[in-house]
């Protein structure tokens, strides 16, 4: 593990800078400072570069006199980390995150098309208001339990498969969208039976308060394909 350095320089009473390691190192720039290196005099010249902090010292018979003038010891250059620990974050694996927002989303459609609001409550939020757009064209609704355990309809899924999925997140890894393609055969209570269905998708998730929802899902039918009937 890369070790975590701070460069400090401070000034004391008679105006000397003095070279020290600490733990804030805010706004450095390319400098020249003047310091006291084990009671020897020495100039330091620290330069940030891609993230990476160089110090080389140089041995200096007029520190008042233009760099040019330097007599230079053998340089010695160091290199230290300059990103804060606290800021940064634990590296992220993008292909893990999305076959496990894939995983999310399967579980969630199987919960919606069973019926199972225990289940499919898991991935919705009344904060965020999950909404749908449906297959039939109809109005944007509100998933929640009254909308998801719905009997009155008068037909249900015989087949029901989710297929084709895509995950596209954005830079901070705390929003989602997946689409997908969805088919299946559904039956009528009173009429037809395996009538076919065929549609494709969009979700958005985003995390939230630690935990990933489902916000919105769009539906609509697949080319010479429908999707769920129509609502009186």
């Amino acid at each position: 593990m890369r070790a975590r350095v701070r460069l400090c320089v401070t000034r004391n009473s008679g105006g000397r800078s003095r070279l020290g390691f600490g733990t804030n190192l805010k706004n450095l720039k390319r400098s020249v400072i003047i310091s006291d290196f084990d009671g020897t005099k020495f100039a330091v010249m620290a330069q940030l570069t891609h993230g990476t902090l160089f110090l080389v010292f140089r041995k200096n018979l007029n520190v008042t006199n233009n760099m040019k003038k330097l007599i230079i010891l053998p340089a010695l250059t160091l290199g230290f980390s300059c990103s804060n620990p606290e800021d940064s974050t634990a590296k992220i694996n993008t292909d893990q995150l999305a076959a496990d927002l894939i995983s999310m989303s399967n579980n969630y459609q199987k919960a919606y098309i069973s019926r199972d609001w225990d289940t499919a409550s898991k991935w919705t939020s009344s904060d965020l208001g999950t909404t749908i757009f449906n297959s039939n064209g109809s109005k944007l609704a509100t998933q929640d339990e009254q909308q998801i355990t719905n009997s009155d309809r008068g037909w249900d899924f015989g087949k029901f498969e989710m297929s084709n999925h895509q995950v596209s997140l954005s830079s901070d890894t705390n929003t989602a969208v997946i689409t997908f393609d969805a088919d299946g055969l559904i039956n009528f209570e009173d009429g037809d039976q395996n009538v076919s269905y065929a549609t494709r998708a969009s979700q958005t998730w985003v995390k939230h308060d630690g935990e990933w929802k489902v916000m919105h899902a769009h539906w609509s039918p697949r080319t010479n394909s429908q999707g769920v009937p129509q609502e009186d």
